[in-house]
């Protein structure tokens, strides 16, 4: 299942299966009953993902079947190779992926999950989020922290 608001960046892979590394011999055809010399109950397990809300997955990264869950608001770097659970706001690159920081502050992070803007429309949820940023403090119009200005001393 695949969330709403995920970016998904060119060529990513999703991998449900490997091979079985306990048999004699690890081509499909002894094992993929599609082709036609394996029984149904010979075929290996084929696992599924859940990719939660808001996340974002980068160019030509690939996720195998250890993943199971991809957490809401997480990013995936490009390139990377996902071979485990991403949490929820996690930030994770390499091969094989690993954790390299946490998105968001702590209370930005409760109040999303709290208000879910994901599961509105994206007015509604332009909304929520210009909201959660103005309660939290700091924020244009459009929600977006402001940061000073390096050339502009008055910011």
């Amino acid at each position: 299942m695949i969330g709403s608001y995920v970016s998904i960046g060119p060529n990513v892979r999703r991998i449900g299966a490997a091979h079985p590394l306990s048999e004699l011999s690890l081509h499909p055809f002894w094992y993929n009953p599609s082709l036609g010399m394996a029984h149904v109950d010979q075929d290996v397990n084929r696992t599924e993902v859940y990719i939660g809300d808001d996340s974002w997955i980068g160019a030509n990264a690939v996720i195998l079947p250890g993943c199971r869950r991809i957490g809401t608001g997480a990013v995936i770097g490009a390139g990377s190779i996902v071979t485990k659970d991403v949490a929820d706001f996690s930030v994770v690159a390499g091969n094989p992926a690993k954790p390299i920081g946490t998105r968001l502050t702590e209370d930005e992070r409760t109040a999303l999950m709290e208000i879910k803007p994901w599961s509105h429309d994206p007015m509604e949820a332009h909304r929520l989020l210009v909201a959660i940023r103005a309660r939290l403090g700091g924020a244009d119009n459009a929600g977006h922290r402001q940061t000073p200005d390096a050339n502009n001393p008055s910011t």
